[in-house]
């Protein structure tokens, strides 16, 4: 069995979470192009568009950013600690918004049981609840203690 450290974990749960948004957006899209609203394709609309290519653009960024976290830390430089804390904080938030907007192209439909968009949504929650506290260490790596309140 692979041993990973609390930073790899750190990192690699952004990526689990981006995983699951990916997978929700694919699923959005392709119901775009099928899903037909006044007699054309939902993914005609440019407000559907245009919240589908934000998500893609934040989903690379934040994936790059997961794996800029993974080679700093296979390098054991001094700045890991604080790209595995941004890779998990990224990773999390982004792929909430991400799941939260496949869920809105699909409408009413993508809050129902009936597809799996409602439990990525709880599964990229618990990652992001767990990485609350990652912003103070973010704060503490970018200001130092002597800035963080409750210090």
């Amino acid at each position: 069995m692979l041993k990973t450290t609390v930073l790899e974990q750190r990192a690699l749960s952004g990526l689990i979470a981006l995983g699951t948004a990916r997978q929700a957006l694919g699923e959005a899209v392709e119901y775009a192009k099928i899903r037909e609203v006044f007699g054309k394709p939902l993914g005609k609309f440019e407000g559907v568009q245009f919240k589908l290519v934000e998500d893609f653009t934040s989903l690379e960024a934040a994936r790059l950013t997961c794996y800029q976290a993974l080679h700093l830390i296979q390098k054991n430089a001094v700045e890991a600690s604080i790209w595995a804390a941004m890779a998990n904080l990224i990773g999390g938030e982004t792929a909430y918004k991400v799941v939260n907007d496949a869920m809105d192209v699909y409408g009413g439909l993508g809050y129902s049981r009936e597809l799996p968009l409602e439990r990525y949504l709880r599964d990229v929650k618990a990652i992001q609840i767990a990485s609350a506290t990652l912003k103070m260490e973010i704060g503490q790596g970018i200001f130092g203690k002597e800035f963080l309140p409750y210090t």
